[in-house]
């Protein structure tokens, strides 16, 4: 599953998500589904939306400036504010001294 999150404004909040439906339809996306929270004080909204396509996440993401996630520890690191985890290096061994 591909997952794009989304910070949206909570007093335009309805609007947008119309304006998503809208673009979803025109371009044939069938969302897994939308998961909605808030976030801290003020009226912003956190908006998470899974798609089985990796064409399907990467295009809505970019329309809408989503941060594309695609594990389970990259979603915990953006609903965190915080850095995404590295992957590991492969293939290069530290030297022995």
């Amino acid at each position: 599953m591909k997952s794009v999150l989304l910070r949206l404004n909570g007093a335009s909040f309805s609007g947008e998500l119309c304006t998503i439906r809208d673009w979803l339809d025109a371009a044939g996306c069938n969302p897994l589904q939308f998961v909605y929270s808030c976030v801290g004080p003020g009226d912003a909204i956190r908006l998470r939306v899974d798609f089985a396509s990796a064409d399907e996440a990467r295009d809505f993401a970019g329309r809408f400036g989503g941060d594309l996630v695609v594990t389970p520890l990259d979603i915990a690191a953006v609903e965190t504010d915080r850095p995404r985890p590295r992957p590991p290096s492969i293939g290069v061994a530290a030297p022995v001294t």
